[in-house]
């Protein structure tokens, strides 16, 4: 994917990056890993870091399967190497989260995306309940709760 930066970081997940790195390291293309080894595999300051984008495209994490590319650390969760399973950002993503906790959030609208939202529209499967396992790790589950609510026009 075409962008300036990469996945937005909180600093508290710098750390369980660094603990996957060795796991995600081997899944990568020679590209990636050289990159990360000489420049890391994120950038900015705290309380702004990204992850780093080769190019101004994939993120350094990302690896190639039949064509499709994937987030190492995901796959280093899956393959249970690690307890923690990606930056939020990442598990949200095409949602984003604006203006701190509380905040707002808002979907980004993508070409990468449209062939999920045909397939969710197909199995009746809305966004917010797709991303469910994301939303009730960020938000909390009386968050996620009380949205499907509100989604179903049933107030609080």
């Amino acid at each position: 994917m075409e962008g300036g930066r990469g996945a937005p970081l909180k600093d508290e997940e710098l750390p369980y990056m660094e603990k996957s790195l060795s796991y995600a390291h081997a899944l990568l293309s020679p590209v990636h890993r050289s990159h990360i080894d000489r420049h890391g595999f994120f950038e900015g300051t705290p309380g702004d870091y990204t992850t780093v984008c080769i190019d101004n495209k994939a993120c350094v994490f990302v690896y190639y399967e039949n064509g499709i590319a994937k987030c190492s650390l995901e796959r280093v969760y899956n393959d249970k190497k690690s307890e923690w399973k990606k930056p939020i950002s990442c598990h949200l993503f095409p949602i984003r989260v604006l203006n701190g906790k509380a905040g707002y959030i808002r979907y980004e609208k993508i070409p990468e995306c449209d062939a999920g939202i045909v397939k969710g529209i197909k199995e009746g499967t809305s966004l917010i309940e797709f991303l469910e396992e994301p939303l009730r790790r960020r938000f909390g589950d009386d968050w996620y709760k009380n949205i499907i609510l509100q989604l179903n026009g049933v107030q609080k």
